[in-house]
């Protein structure tokens, strides 16, 4: 089992991010769709830097998905 980590940050940018620390995606909805992909039997951790993501509800297939202020 391979675990993934996925950031996002006000800043980022769901275009031309890959949700590296250094070049984070822009919402929570970007990273649950990448970590959907990458989830196959996997572990990974969504980390959010500090500021306001209006989202929308997504459930990633029921799914447990933890996110931590990085």
């Amino acid at each position: 089992m391979a675990a993934f980590d996925i950031y996002i940050a006000t800043d980022g940018d769901d275009g031309t991010g890959d949700g590296s620390e250094a070049n984070p995606y822009a919402t929570l909805d970007k990273a649950l769709d990448e970590a959907e992909t990458l989830a196959a039997g996997d572990t990974g951790t969504v980390h959010m830097a500090a500021g306001t993501y209006a989202e929308a509800n997504d459930t990633m297939g029921g799914k447990w998905v933890f996110c931590i202020h990085w």
